[in-house]
Protein backbone atom coordinates (compact mmCIF):
# COMPACT_ATOMS: atom_id res chain seq x y z
CA UNK A 1 0.00 0.00 0.00
CA UNK A 2 1.89 3.30 -1.03
CA UNK A 3 1.20 6.84 0.33
CA UNK A 4 2.71 9.73 -1.74
CA UNK A 5 1.06 11.79 0.17
CA UNK A 6 -1.61 12.76 3.04
CA UNK A 7 -4.28 13.55 -0.38
CA UNK A 8 -3.63 9.71 -1.74
CA UNK A 9 -3.78 6.00 -0.97
CA UNK A 10 -2.86 2.86 -2.85
CA UNK A 11 -4.40 -0.15 -1.00
CA UNK A 12 -4.17 -3.42 -2.88
CA UNK A 13 -7.57 -5.69 -3.18
CA UNK A 14 -7.30 -9.55 -2.60
CA UNK A 15 -10.15 -12.06 -2.75
CA UNK A 16 -9.89 -14.83 0.09
CA UNK A 17 -11.36 -18.34 -0.41
CA UNK A 18 -14.13 -19.00 1.57
CA UNK A 19 -14.31 -21.78 3.57
CA UNK A 20 -17.13 -24.57 2.68
CA UNK A 21 -18.45 -24.76 6.02
CA UNK A 22 -18.50 -21.36 7.92
CA UNK A 23 -18.11 -22.89 11.65
CA UNK A 24 -15.53 -25.50 10.70
CA UNK A 25 -11.73 -25.27 12.83
CA UNK A 26 -8.80 -24.64 10.65
CA UNK A 27 -5.51 -25.26 12.00
CA UNK A 28 -3.93 -21.48 12.10
CA UNK A 29 -0.48 -23.10 11.02
CA UNK A 30 -1.97 -23.83 7.97
CA UNK A 31 -1.04 -22.18 4.98
CA UNK A 32 -4.05 -20.46 2.70
CA UNK A 33 -4.54 -20.96 -0.50
CA UNK A 34 -2.87 -18.47 -3.12
CA UNK A 35 -5.70 -16.29 -4.02
CA UNK A 36 -3.50 -15.19 -7.21
CA UNK A 37 -5.97 -14.88 -10.09
CA UNK A 38 -9.15 -14.48 -7.94
CA UNK A 39 -12.06 -13.12 -9.64
CA UNK A 40 -14.33 -13.72 -6.64
CA UNK A 41 -15.60 -15.64 -3.30
CA UNK A 42 -18.34 -17.73 -3.10
CA UNK A 43 -19.89 -17.01 -5.99
CA UNK A 44 -19.77 -13.38 -5.29
CA UNK A 45 -17.79 -10.68 -7.67
CA UNK A 46 -17.41 -6.88 -7.72
CA UNK A 47 -17.27 -4.65 -10.90
CA UNK A 48 -15.01 -1.71 -11.24
CA UNK A 49 -15.98 1.19 -14.28
CA UNK A 50 -13.39 1.38 -16.55
CA UNK A 51 -13.66 4.43 -17.33
CA UNK A 52 -14.49 3.65 -21.09
CA UNK A 53 -17.65 3.50 -22.65
CA UNK A 54 -18.97 1.08 -25.68
CA UNK A 55 -20.16 2.85 -29.04
CA UNK A 56 -23.72 2.12 -27.83
CA UNK A 57 -22.69 4.24 -24.95
CA UNK A 58 -23.06 1.59 -22.21
CA UNK A 59 -20.10 1.57 -19.88
CA UNK A 60 -17.43 -0.78 -19.58
CA UNK A 61 -16.68 -2.76 -16.32
CA UNK A 62 -14.09 -5.38 -15.48
CA UNK A 63 -14.59 -8.38 -12.91
CA UNK A 64 -12.02 -7.09 -9.82
CA UNK A 65 -9.19 -9.18 -9.30
CA UNK A 66 -6.92 -10.15 -6.13
CA UNK A 67 -3.97 -7.99 -6.40
CA UNK A 68 -5.98 -4.96 -8.66
CA UNK A 69 -4.68 -1.55 -6.62
CA UNK A 70 -7.52 0.92 -6.30
CA UNK A 71 -5.97 4.86 -5.83
CA UNK A 72 -8.05 6.96 -3.11
CA UNK A 73 -7.45 10.54 -3.25
CA UNK A 74 -9.14 13.13 -1.13
CA UNK A 75 -8.99 17.10 -2.42
CA UNK A 76 -8.72 18.27 1.30
CA UNK A 77 -7.22 15.61 3.61
CA UNK A 78 -7.78 18.23 6.85
CA UNK A 79 -11.98 18.13 6.22
CA UNK A 80 -11.78 14.76 4.04
CA UNK A 81 -9.24 12.53 5.45
CA UNK A 82 -8.21 9.00 3.94
CA UNK A 83 -8.30 6.04 6.29
CA UNK A 84 -5.20 5.17 8.43
CA UNK A 85 -2.92 2.27 7.10
CA UNK A 86 -3.62 0.46 10.09
CA UNK A 87 -7.32 0.65 9.50
CA UNK A 88 -7.10 -0.65 5.80
CA UNK A 89 -4.62 -3.19 6.98
CA UNK A 90 -7.36 -4.56 9.44
CA UNK A 91 -10.37 -4.63 7.22
CA UNK A 92 -12.06 -7.67 5.83
CA UNK A 93 -15.30 -8.05 4.33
Amino acid sequence: MENADSRTLSPQFYWQRGLSDAIAEIDLLTNPESSCWLYGARGHSLSLFTGTYEDNGEPVYKTIASGDVFTLISNNPKTVPLPSRPLLETLQW
